[in-house]
């Protein structure tokens, strides 16, 4: 079922709905009671009785209805019937539980000190008027169990001697603030570290980025380069599965050179270059590594042709 909840309009009597109770459900409404109390002046005798017609819940109801238990129940005092609806309504553990969480709280890194003084005490709150009761004693020890580390390392400075020597019993709200400044402090250098921790985070992704950029630079322009010689091996291979003429040796390559050859369609003595070579690749099929031999045969080929005439 959905948890009960409180309303109350400008001071009138508050209304506890239908649904499950818990501590901090009923104690907002004994809270809203005591407004509703102050407000229309209702004597100590007469306040049990004044907010009776505020349960909804059927279970409140059914319990209030006996004519004899009703008598029983009006003449309690406003204390004794909240200890009597607690005991009869919320899980016979939850004075435990409210205990352990006491206990077990802990203050995160970046948490004020404040602020987890405040959870300790709203659990505490839940607490009064019962034999779970905490004094200022028991909640100043539950708050320096709590601290988190880095600000327990302050607090136990020996410069700091004069808060922990406080009177927890007179002394409970001096010692949270002066608690509360040394936290103030270190809560900025917490920050401050933390923000030099995402400079230098956001410095490294930066520097990623462009080392990324640049291989990707470095990829399209290789991919250029491949694509660029794919086109021009299609010239004369169409078919991407014909065998692929195989590269000059470096020897293939000082031939050529010395010959006046061409490194595109292979020959010696042609007086061009790639760039100008007008020829085709040598065929795959009928092609053998050049050697010494071809390059003196055309050699002599050349100087075999007769001269243009004047």
């Amino acid at each position: 079922s959905s948890t009960a909840t409180v309303t109350q309009k400008d001071g009138k009597l508050p209304y506890l709905s239908s649904g499950e109770l818990t501590p901090i459900i009923l104690d907002d409404f004994f809270t809203a009671c005591r407004h509703y109390f102050r407000t229309k002046r209702i004597d100590d005798d007469d306040k049990v009785s004044a907010i009776l017609s505020g349960f909804e819940d059927q279970r409140v109801k059914n319990w209030l209805r006996p004519k004899a238990e009703n008598e029983r129940i009006l003449k309690l005092s406003f204390d004794e019937f909240i200890g009597e609806v607690r005991t009869r309504f919320l899980p016979a553990d939850w004075e435990m539980n409210e205990r352990l969480a006491i206990q077990h709280a802990r203050m995160k890194p970046d948490e004020s000190f404040i602020d987890f003084v405040t959870t300790i005490e709203s659990h505490a709150a839940l607490l009064l008027d019962t034999d779970s009761e905490y004094d200022t004693t028991r909640l100043r020890h539950a708050l320096e169990a709590g601290m988190h580390s880095s600000l327990a390392r302050i607090y136990e400075q020996p410069r700091n001697v004069s808060v922990r020597t406080r009177n927890p019993k007179t002394e409970y709200d001096e010692w949270k603030r002066e608690v509360d400044k040394i936290d103030i402090d270190r809560r900025f250098d917490f920050a401050a570290a933390r923000e030099a921790a995402e400079h230098a985070l956001r410095a490294e992704k930066r520097k990623a980025a462009s080392n990324d950029d640049g291989e990707r630079r470095n990829k399209k322009q290789n991919g250029a380069s491949k694509n660029v010689s794919s086109s021009t091996s299609a010239t004369s291979a169409p078919s991407s599965r014909r065998p692929k003429l195989p590269a000059l040796t470096d020897a293939e390559r000082r031939l050529l050179q010395e010959h006046d050859g061409c490194f595109k369609c292979r020959r010696f003595c042609v007086g061009h270059r790639s760039p100008d070579c007008d020829n085709d690749f040598p065929a795959v099929d009928t092609y053998r590594t050049l050697t010494a031999a071809d390059a003196a045969a055309a050699v002599a080929a050349k100087s075999k042709k007769p001269s243009a005439p004047v």
